[in-house]
């Protein structure tokens, strides 16, 4: 890290003030939910589907056959499920009301792109499905394919089948062209912009989707690092106590954590991360630079379910109780 660099992110390094007293939730989350429009959308339990706003109180309940195990998906005010059947299912994020279903398929995964919903089916073939009507578009000829990958926005779905990647256009579901891959072992991580992000043996690679060109990362993952990607992986270092972020492309280092804080475990957010520490005090991360803002113990009991980047609140949640942060309170302190 460059002085410069150091010494910005130890100016950085500041107290966080206790924020406003805890909400109490009058429905607790069975899994970490997300946050759309200032309010919060999962599973209370195994069966059920809530949304629950900021203030804590539930705004409305499905029962339906969905899926607590699989992933869901919100965009443009439609929820998005793959049910225990493998059918795609859709609601209005207002109301909780049904919009469409899509019954003709075994689904195991899916994307959203808008306005796409892209479904990998059981038989291994890519299909498209209209956001908005659940109307089919496209279904890919190539089977067999074990996964796939929407690459960012650049109107590229990359599908891996064996040792071959099979890239099709994202209007019409054509396929393009076959990349040869060394071995079966890689697996889809992240996608930006115009690029892929595969693993394979413990290393990271980069797909250029208009070229092909696949390219080995200096970043390398080691046994004491966990991974979170966003356009650039941030690296937990569990032994030496420190958050990284590195250039994909290039390996360098963009930005470090400082001073140590012996991290014991790391939640991760869209743009924040939290840490706890062996205090019982907790951190908070700004993964644009790596500042950091320490804070008391909340007076809550539970664990923390996950931290929530609002336009002008962060929120932590726990089990039982949601914590608001005012955004423009961090950098006054």
């Amino acid at each position: 890290m460059s002085l410069r660099l150091f010494i910005l992110v130890a100016l950085f390094s500041v107290s966080l003030s206790a924020s406003t007293d805890p909400i109490e939730l009058s429905e607790p989350f069975y899994s970490r939910p997300v946050l759309y429009g200032g309010e919060f959308y999962g599973f209370s339990d195994s069966e059920t589907f809530s949304k629950v706003t900021d203030a804590g109180q539930v705004s409305w309940r499905i029962q339906d056959k969905l899926d607590a195990e699989k992933p869901f998906d919100l965009h443009f005010n439609h929820l998005v499920f793959l049910q225990k059947d493998g059918s795609i299912i859709a609601y209005d994020a207002a109301l909780g009301n049904e919009i469409w279903s899509y019954n003709d398929v075994v689904g195991t995964s899916f994307f959203i792109r808008h306005p796409y919903v892209m479904v990998l089916t059981k038989q291994g073939r890519i299909l498209s499905l209209d956001l908005f009507t659940g109307r089919l578009k496209w279904k890919t000829k190539v089977k067999g394919m074990k996964a796939f990958r929407p690459a960012g926005r650049s109107g590229i779905v990359v599908g891996r089948r064996g040792k071959s990647l099979h890239y099709f256009e994202t209007q019409t579901g054509s396929k393009i062209k076959t990349i040869p891959l060394k071995s079966t072992s890689h697996r889809f991580v992240s996608d930006w912009n115009r690029k892929v992000v595969l693993q394979a043996g413990g290393r990271l690679n980069t797909i250029d989707v208009e070229s092909g060109k696949i390219t080995l990362s200096d970043v390398v993952p080691s046994e004491n690092m966990t991974w979170f990607q966003t356009h650039y992986p941030v690296v937990a270092d569990e032994i030496k106590g420190v958050l990284r972020q590195y250039d994909l492309e290039t390996g360098a280092l963009q930005w470090e954590t400082f001073p140590t804080h012996n991290i014991q475990d790391v939640h991760f957010g869209e743009s924040f991360a939290l840490l706890t520490v062996p205090s019982d005090n907790s951190v908070l991360v700004d993964m644009k630079n790596g500042s950091s803002y320490f804070r008391e113990k909340d007076d809550v009991e539970g664990a923390v379910q996950g931290v929530y980047d609002g336009p002008d609140t962060l929120y932590i949640m726990y089990r039982h109780n949601l914590v608001k942060i005012d955004k423009a309170g961090l950098d006054d302190e």
